[in-house]
């Protein structure tokens, strides 16, 4: 499944420079920055409310969104969200120039089908995620919604390689071994003895500083 284009209503900005982004926040917009496809930067704002509820949304980060500045119709990408180190909300936002040609390097996150009818896991092993997310490379036009890996019918001690992932036309994995793991299922951790004997000994040490 490929994404799909949003759209972020956006202002250009003639004044920069901490003073001006502050003004552009007090106006519940962010200040914001499209750069790439050899075009000169430009300086823009979104509006907040917009922004934070597209930020909620899982793969913000591999949308084409259309950025509508001043009525003018730009294809990008977020590359960059910096966020206010107390309260998190984004401060600035950096964003790419894509057009349908464009090939670029994205993270796609990774989904887990069937879940419900694996009997690894119904057997009690646990799927053991390596990679939430895999780097690739496609036309910008080509972006995938996710990565699927099927869980129907497997069983504990399956492990995932991206050489078996079923990758869309047009998308590679980037800087990727083609061995490299991506999900196990495990079996279930069972507490040893020993395991039980370290459990009593650290509980035993609490209670004697407890005395003291």
């Amino acid at each position: 499944k490929m994404t799909t284009a949003r759209s972020f209503d956006a202002k250009s900005r003639e004044n920069v420079g901490t003073g001006a982004a502050r003004a552009t926040r007090r106006e519940e917009m962010i200040p914001a920055v499209l750069y790439g496809n050899k075009k000169d930067p430009v300086s823009i704002s979104i509006d907040t409310r917009a922004f934070l509820k597209e930020l909620s949304e899982p793969g913000i980060l591999s949308h084409i969104y259309d950025l509508n500045i001043d009525g003018k119709k730009q294809k990008a990408l977020v590359r960059d969200i910096q966020l206010h180190p107390v309260t998190d909300r984004p401060v600035h936002i950096d964003f790419l120039r894509v057009s349908e040609k464009s090939e670029i390097h994205v993270d796609v996150p990774v989904k887990f089908l069937n879940e419900d009818n694996c009997p690894g896991i119904k057997q009690g092993g646990v799927l053991n995620i390596l990679r939430h997310a895999l780097h690739v490379v496609c036309p910008a036009s080509s972006i995938p919604e996710s990565i699927e890996i099927d869980l129907e019918g497997l069983t504990v001690g399956t492990t995932f390689h991206t050489s078996e992932l079923k990758l869309p036309a047009n998308v590679k994995i980037s800087h990727l071994e083609k061995s490299d793991s991506v999900a196990s299922i495990v079996p279930p951790k069972v507490a040893s003895a020993k395991d039980d004997e370290e459990d009593a000994e650290v509980a035993e040490d609490a209670t004697d500083k407890k005395a003291e």
